[in-house]
């Protein structure tokens, strides 16, 4: 699994994933990720996952739990 976040505008960043987000390790770095995501302050957060062959349930479900938190903050996640 490896990760690339790009900053695409002053409103926009967005987390490019590639592989497999499968095991403990890959949910861990994920997560990570979206903190770092979250800590942009950014209004808009794009999650690439073209390359992304298999993700796991813990991985679905860090997604909705992140998009919750970024509506509460009147911000918008795109997949």
């Amino acid at each position: 699994m490896r990760f690339v976040i790009k900053e695409i505008s002053d409103h926009e960043i967005m987390l490019v994933a590639h592989g497999t987000l499968m095991g403990m390790e890959s949910t861990e770095s994920f997560e990570d990720q979206l903190k770092i995501l979250d800590e942009s302050g950014k209004k808009i957060i794009i999650l690439n996952f073209t390359d992304v062959d298999t993700m796991n349930s813990s991985c679905i479900g860090k997604i909705f739990r992140y998009q919750k938190n970024l509506a509460e903050t009147k911000r918008t996640i795109k997949i």
